[in-house]
């Protein structure tokens, strides 16, 4: 019987080492990393999430080459505490990074990343990464914190076809051992205008789009949209992710020819989503229904397995101690989120709920905790609770409060647990920064919707 059971065990661990789904020689401490993050990406919109139009055959490509993540949840739903979070793996209520702009007496701040909080770009840095971040975003500029470990932070550069020429200048010029990049497309936030060949899906006789001046305007019902407008809008929505979708596939051919591809960690990611009238309004960052905070998370390299989707639970702060544990690199001890290679490896939820915050210009917030099957949505100056059943109820359509009060008080005492335990690292850590803005700066928030 011993003879048997060695010969068993034996046979397992040959079966083990095989399969990279159960090898622990994941790391690849000399690795380059590739961060893309697409502004307003919805996953639900992406082929390889089952979307029906041929919105993103170079994404599918690299979720097919890799792993995507089914049940990935952004941690607000807007850019500047998304990003945030991403970078530091903090929750918006310790980082701090809250608003876009608010008016004072005399003038105008924003809130900024500190200097205190440690991002994963400065981890890299200390480890001889070669740093870098490009894009269009104007949330993401130096004065509000985050060019925080980067050699080169540039962003106001455009089209995602501009920022792929930056990117690969850089990397021709510099030649780096190793690097992280961080990548922002806006191509897919509103107003959505794809050029000409990416105007396939648009057979819709409308006009409409989505501004930052009249989107506040369609979620009152003050402005009222067709059936024909949404259809409009949404056809030209996917026309610019068929557009940035291509300009990510021709980055990665690129890194490919200067012989990056086979050596780079590549995660592709969005901040967040945008709504096209689900729950009565556009654009984002009002909610945190799905389709502002389910995100693509998708990644591949040479220690990720292939072919693989996983429906366990991620959150955005989970991507840089993943990142970390694929570099053999230790995270900072206050990062909150967890490796996903667990998950990835050996299928171990690392996860059994996940949270989100929304906050807005007059402090009110909107937090959420989410299971695999619940998700409770709290208001928190209301007091009122959202709870939907995704299994049964995906779009978080029928509010069943009432007819599950069990199951309201447990994810409630949960989500108040979660928030003390946040609260006291808030007290421990104290991060918090604002800058002074300029006009210009304030005058370009304004025009994009992130203003009091």
């Amino acid at each position: 019987m011993k003879l048997r059971i060695t010969v068993l065990v034996i046979f397992v661990i040959a079966i083990c080492k095989q399969n990279p789904l159960y090898s622990g020689d994941y790391t690849m401490p000399k690795g380059n990393v590739l961060v893309i993050c697409v502004d307003s990406l919805r996953a639900d919109h992406l082929g390889c999430y089952g979307y029906k139009r041929d919105t993103s055959p170079c994404i599918d490509t690299v979720a097919n080459d890799g792993v995507l993540f089914t049940n990935a949840i952004s941690q607000a739903p807007w850019t500047k505490p998304s990003v945030a979070s991403l970078f530091t793996s903090m929750y918006m209520s310790v980082h701090n990074v809250l608003y876009g702009f608010r008016d004072t007496k005399n003038y105008a701040i924003s809130c900024r990343m500190s200097n205190d909080i440690v991002t994963l770009a400065e981890i890299l840095k200390i480890h001889g990464y070669a740093t870098a971040a490009f894009g269009q975003k104007l949330h993401l500029r130096k004065e509000f914190g985050f060019k925080q470990g980067f050699d080169l932070l540039k962003m106001g550069l455009g089209r995602s076809s501009r920022i792929n020429n930056n990117v690969i200048s850089w990397l021709q010029k510099r030649r780096p051992d190793k690097f992280f990049l961080y990548i922002h497309y806006d191509d897919a936030h509103f107003p959505y205008t794809p050029q000409d060949n990416f105007k396939m899906y648009d057979v819709y006789k409308s006009n409409a789009n989505v501004t930052g001046a009249n989107f506040k305007s369609i979620r009152s019902g003050e402005i009222k949209l067709s059936g024909e407008d949404i259809n409009h809008i949404v056809a030209s929505y996917d026309g610019e992710i068929k557009c940035v979708d291509e300009k990510i596939g021709l980055l990665l051919k690129q890194l490919d020819g200067i012989g990056y591809g086979n050596n780079t960690l590549v995660v592709i990611l969005a901040d967040h989503g945008d709504e096209f009238m689900e729950h009565g309004g556009v654009a984002h960052g009002h909610t945190l229904f799905d389709e502002l905070i389910r995100v693509p998370l998708i990644m591949k390299g040479p220690s990720i397995p292939k072919k693989l989707q996983i429906s366990g639970l991620a959150q955005s702060i989970d991507v840089t101690p993943t990142i970390l544990d694929i570099l053999d690199l230790q995270p900072d001890k206050e990062m909150e989120g967890r490796s996903l290679m667990p998950l990835i490896l050996r299928g171990e939820d690392v996860h059994d709920a996940v949270y989100s915050e929304r906050k807005n210009y007059n402090g009110e917030f909107l937090r959420a905790i989410r299971t695999k099957k619940w998700k409770l949505i709290r208001d928190f100056d209301t007091k009122q609770d959202l709870l939907f059943d995704l299994e049964k109820d995906p779009g978080e359509i029928t509010n069943v409060r009432d007819r599950f009060p069990k199951v309201t008080a447990d994810l409630g005492s949960r989500l108040s647990g979660w928030l003390d335990r946040e609260h006291a690292r808030v007290s421990e850590t104290r991060f918090e920064d604002a800058v002074r803005i300029d006009e210009a700066t304030k005058e370009r928030l304004k025009s994009l919707g992130y203003a009091n």
